[in-house]
């Protein structure tokens, strides 16, 4: 479960679904 995840760990997959979720939506920049 999420609580037993370290920070790092939980920062990569923030990061990696932050990248998925941008190259699924075109944004205007």
């Amino acid at each position: 479960t999420m609580e037993d995840w370290d920070q790092e760990t939980l920062e990569k997959v923030v990061e990696s679904k932050k990248k998925e979720y941008n190259q699924n939506k075109p944004t205007d920049i």
